[in-house]
């Protein structure tokens, strides 16, 4: 419920990759995302927190909206620069369901 109840008519709700795109994210002030990183193992994790940290300035430049799912258990290895930031945690695959989409 977190992107759908946030979501305004004719903005786009998406699901991003854990590892970054080729092409550029272009988002727009009222679109919305979702970074799934719920089954990611604690080898991949530090390099798909770089993606979210990266996706993330583009978000906070446009006003757009991101939900991060992070992994359960792996909370000892959240990066400093996004400890302050709210991030929602899973022990479950499907951090779509976590997000309300």
């Amino acid at each position: 419920m977190l992107l759908v109840g946030a979501s305004v008519p004719g903005s786009r709700i998406e699901e991003l990759p854990a590892v970054g795109e080729e092409e550029p994210l272009d988002p727009s002030p009222d679109d919305r995302y979702l970074l799934d990183l719920s089954s990611m193992g604690d080898s991949d994790y530090p390099a798909a927190q770089r993606t979210l940290m990266s996706y993330r300035a583009l978000v906070e430049e446009s006003g757009a909206r991101l939900v991060a799912v992070t992994p359960s258990g792996l909370e000892w290895m959240l990066d400093a620069e996004l400890a302050p930031w709210p991030c929602i945690s899973s022990d479950r695959a499907g951090g779509r369901s976590s997000a309300g989409i």
